[in-house]
C-alpha cells in the first residue's frame, strides 16, 4: 500500500479548484511511461508551470528529467538539480524555452529576478521544485497549472504518483 503523495500547498485550494487526472505507483523502471503521461498533458497546454512535491529524495529532480525528455530535450543534455543555481534554462528542439527552478534554499524574501528567473523570457513551461509556501517569492508566472505530487511507496521500491490540472 503506497503512502499518499504530500500535499504541501494546501492553502492553492482557496486560489483554484484541482482535478485529479490520474494517481499511480512506478519503480524507476517505470519512469519513462509516467513521463509520457504527463507530457502529453503538459504538451496540450499552450503554457505550464508544473509544481514538483515531495519529501527530500522523492525524486523530483529525476521526474523532471524524464519529463524534459519526454517533451523532447536530447538525452545528450544533462539535466542536474538547481539547488545551488535556483534555476536552469533549456531550450527544447522546437525553439520552445522551458526553466527548472529549485527554490529549497532560495529565502522568502529573495525576489525572482535576483535568482535568474527573467519573466521578459517567454517560457513555454516552468518546472518547480519545492514551490513556494509563503507569498515571498510567489508570481503569477509561478501559478501552478499543474501539481505532480510524489510520495514514497510502503516498500521504498516504488514512488507513488499524482498529477493535479488547476483551474482559476
Amino acid at each position: 500500500m503506497a503512502s499518499n503523495p504530500p500535499n504541501t500547498h494546501r492553502s492553492l485550494s482557496r486560489l483554484t479548484s484541482a482535478q485529479i487526472l490520474w494517481s499511480t505507483e512506478a519503480a524507476e523502471q517505470g519512469l519513462a511511461n509516467l513521463a509520457s503521461r504527463v507530457a502529453t498533458e503538459l504538451a496540450g497546454c499552450s503554457a505550464f508551470c508544473l509544481w514538483l512535491e515531495g519529501p527530500m529524495g522523492a525524486g523530483k529532480t529525476t521526474t523532471t528529467r524524464a519529463i524534459l525528455y519526454a517533451l523532447g530535450l536530447p538525452s545528450k543534455v544533462p539535466v542536474l538539480s538547481p539547488t545551488y543555481t535556483y534555476m536552469t534554462e533549456y531550450q527544447l528542439p522546437s525553439g520552445a524555452w522551458i526553466a527548472h527552478l529549485d527554490l529549497y534554499r532560495m529565502p522568502d524574501l529573495c525576489s525572482l529576478e535576483e535568482c535568474g528567473f527573467d519573466d521578459r523570457k517567454n517560457y513555454r513551461g516552468v518546472f518547480v521544485e519545492w514551490p513556494p509556501t509563503s507569498g515571498g517569492i510567489f508570481t503569477p508566472m509561478l501559478q501552478p497549472t499543474h501539481i505532480l505530487s510524489i510520495g514514497f511507496s510502503s516498500d521504498g521500491l516504488q514512488r507513488s504518483y499524482q498529477l493535479q490540472k488547476l483551474h482559476p
